[in-house]
């Protein structure tokens, strides 16, 4: 009578479980905006990627920049602007990483300093 009981109220945890709707878990999310800086000095070459081959200034911020991207839980959302002498230019408004992820991805990866207007 007992093992009865237990697979039946069992069986009702699992029905209630598969129908009950997600719950909303608060999750933690973030904005960030990154200006990168596209004047002459992005190009001196002292970083060094993985191999010890130099990399540029910009080529760095760039990587780096993706990595923290990647790092971000779904639902955060990112902006990104251009930056050279004085004059800072607003690329996008954030958004979101995961499912704009694409874009984000390759206008990052297109900031070249020949972008720079002054």
């Amino acid at each position: 009578m007992k093992s009865i009981w237990l697979l039946i109220s069992s069986a009702s945890l699992l029905l209630i479980a598969v129908l009950m709707p997600n719950l909303p878990f608060p999750s933690k999310k973030y904005d960030y905006f990154f200006m990168v800086d596209i004047t002459r000095s992005m190009n001196v070459q002292d970083y060094q990627n993985d191999n010890g081959d130099p990399v540029s200034r910009l080529e760095k911020v760039k990587a780096d920049a993706l990595i923290a991207i990647q790092k971000l839980p779904c639902g955060s959302r990112v902006g990104l602007g251009v930056f050279t002498e004085r004059m800072p230019t607003l690329l996008y408004t954030p958004m979101e990483v995961c499912a704009d992820y694409p874009e984000i991805r390759e206008s990052i990866r297109r900031i070249d300093w020949r972008m720079a207007w002054v």
